[in-house]
């Protein structure tokens, strides 16, 4: 089995509605990458809401919506599961929402950048990592004391928001190094429009694991480093 394959199967999204649901999430994603681009190379559409990297612009009020989502779904599994890690992940999301909608992130950033005397871009890097390692320690602590299904689902979203981080917070961090306007449309892609991508995949994955009855089965190392219980790890292809 291919590793495509692999990480579709892991995420339940290999048939059925939840490989719908991404492909339909993905499309939304396309599209909006699609006229970002468009925007600024034939100047259509108009629009300056199509920019991906705009304060509640399209591709902002997308995120966000997916955000929500993720964290509704991870609260009703949280209660179903009676599970405190799962509570944790739903709290994080959350937390994610209101960084981005109430744009924390960045007026703190500029803050921390006029205090120690620096760009924004390192205050903004600063107070990403604080919150990360906060929530992470918290969400940690909360995995080591989960079991079962609930663990499984904790490690396959510890893959995911690892991609999250690097989207929204290393490559945000070094595309405030770009001076480029001609690289800077394409460099917003690979932040935000991957950002939104990994975010699709969260939602269908949290979808098939609520409504379609997913039960995820992570790689045997990746298991191993997170305690998934073997009965929920793969086992290695020849």
């Amino acid at each position: 089995m291919s590793t495509v394959a692999r990480l579709l199967s892991t995420l339940g999204v290999r048939e059925g509605p939840a490989r719908g649901l991404l492909l339909m999430c993905l499309a939304v994603t396309g599209g909006l990458v699609a006229a970002h681009l468009a925007h600024f190379t034939v100047g259509r559409p108009g629009d300056h809401g199509f920019r991906l990297g705009l304060e509640r612009g399209f591709g902002e009020l997308y995120f966000v919506i997916l955000t929500v989502w993720a964290a509704g779904l991870l609260v009703l599994l949280a209660v179903r599961e009676r599970s405190g890690v799962l509570a944790g992940w739903a709290a994080a999301f959350g937390c994610l929402f209101v960084d981005d909608w109430f744009t924390v992130h960045e007026r703190v950033g500029a803050h921390l950048g006029r205090r120690v005397g620096a760009v924004h871009h390192v205050g903004e890097l600063v107070w990403l990592v604080a919150v990360a390692l906060a929530l992470g320690g918290v969400v940690l602590v909360l995995h080591l004391r989960s079991r079962g299904t609930a663990r499984a689902v904790s490690a396959v979203l510890v893959g995911l928001a690892t991609g999250l981080f690097a989207c929204g917070v290393v490559v945000d961090f070094l595309h405030g190094t770009v001076t480029s306007a001609a690289l800077d449309p394409y460099v917003t892609v690979i932040e935000d429009g991957g950002e939104i991508a990994v975010m699709c995949a969260v939602v269908a994955f949290l979808f098939a694991v609520t409504y379609v009855g997913h039960r995820p089965r992570v790689g045997p190392r990746w298991g191993a480093m997170l305690g998934v219980p073997p009965e929920l790890r793969t086992t290695r292809s020849r």
